[in-house]
C-alpha cells in the first residue's frame, strides 16, 4: 500500500528520519514531560504548567524573528542550532 522505493533516495530517507526524531521529541516535551512532573515529582498541575511556560515564552519570542530571517539566511543555519 505504501511505495517504499522512495527511501532509496538519500535525502528523502534522511529527511524522514529527522522528521521522526523531531516529532518524537515534540511528543516527549509536550505530553510526557508534564506527566512526569505531575506523576513522579508530585507537582501540582499549576506548578508543572509554570515549569513548562519558560520554553513556551522562549518560543513565542523567537518565532517571529526566525520567521522573518528564514528566507534571507536559509534553513541550514537553523537546522544546525535546532538539532
Amino acid at each position: 500500500m505504501i511505495n517504499l522505493h522512495v527511501f532509496k533516495y538519500r535525502n528523502f530517507a534522511i529527511g524522514s528520519v529527522l522528521i521522526f526524531i523531531v516529532f518524537a521529541l515534540l511528543l516527549a516535551l509536550a505530553i510526557l514531560m508534564p506527566m512526569y512532573l505531575k506523576g513522579s515529582l508530585l507537582l501540582t498541575a499549576t506548578t508543572a504548567g509554570l515549569a513548562m511556560i519558560i520554553g513556551n515564552i522562549f518560543n513565542a519570542v523567537f518565532a517571529p524573528i526566525v520567521g522573518k530571517t528564514f528566507d534571507r539566511v536559509g534553513p541550514k543555519l537553523y537546522l544546525r542550532f535546532g538539532f
